[in-house]
């Protein structure tokens, strides 16, 4: 009912239509005048076409080339959902390809680049009234960024792991002698003294990172070597200051979901 009232002007143009073509079709059935049909014919039809008139863009006599408005905004509203999802798809590979493309000579604006063109993707299509989930993309970005300013750093670490393995090793060498006496000894006293360097940060640094854990795993790994190291070797790491500090930043980023890179963090920290 209350339908009904909302909508009455339809409703009853439609009983009237609908009273109309049943006088014509009695008319007809007992041989009413033809001038009579035709009149309750145009007047049903009439009232048929008024009562569906908002659904209808133009409309051109009995011809009957019209087209149904209601039908055309809702394909018009789909095609539109279809190229929101279309150019969702396309802003994300677009931002994608600029995060991964030209990563080791893009110069050091290439970041600047890229959270310029996020931040316009983004503004574009709240300009255009859309909203766009760009959640997985931001992680990537995340993820390839810290990525890219612990690289340097955790190679510091390799290399210095990889220094002090051969100076230990060179240390056992000298102790037994060449040629070695002691060939058991010998190998006793290597595999106690190296065997601490064998799992340091094996695997490529892309699969830690990929975790959010490349400068965390790099830290903890190499305090963990150094606490291994027989204390009488006097073999210590010697880590650059400076890689340290970086390493702990990058590594409170790995471990806050809310991190995303500024722009200050790129000049910073000169990520290429």
């Amino acid at each position: 009912m209350k339908t009904i009232l909302q909508n009455w002007e339809p409703f009853f143009f439609r009983i009237l239509g609908l009273a109309s073509f049943t006088y014509m079709i009695l008319g007809a059935l007992n041989s009413r005048p033809v001038s009579e049909l035709a009149g309750a014919f145009g007047i049903g039809f009439f009232c048929f076409f008024y009562a569906n008139i908002s659904r209808f863009k133009r409309f051109k006599g009995l011809g009957f080339e019209a087209e149904l408005w209601e039908d055309k905004q809702r394909e018009a509203a789909a095609l539109v959902d279809k190229l929101k999802a279309i150019i969702s798809i396309y802003s994300n590979e677009v931002i994608l390809s600029n995060v991964q493309a030209g990563r080791w000579d893009g110069g050091t604006d290439r970041w600047e680049k890229v959270l310029d063109l996020l931040a316009r993707v983004q503004e574009g299509h709240e300009r255009a009234g859309q909203e766009i989930r760009l959640d997985e993309i931001r992680e990537t970005i995340v993820l390839y960024f810290i990525f890219d300013a612990s690289l340097e750093s955790v190679n510091h670490y390799k290399n210095e792991v990889r220094r002090l393995h051969s100076k230990v090793s060179a240390a056992i060498d000298a102790e037994f002698g060449k040629p070695v006496k002691d060939p058991e000894g010998y190998s006793i006293r290597r595999r106690e003294a190296l065997s601490p360097f064998d799992g340091f940060m094996k695997g490529e640094p892309w699969e830690f990172a990929r975790e959010r854990r490349l400068a965390t795993t790099t830290l903890e790994q190499a305090e963990h070597l150094q606490r291994q190291l027989r204390p009488d070797d006097e073999f210590v790491l010697d880590f650059n200051v400076e890689h340290l500090e970086r390493l702990v930043i990058f590594s409170k980023w790995e471990n806050d979901p809310d991190f995303f890179p500024t722009g200050e963090d790129v000049k910073r920290y000169q990520v290429r």
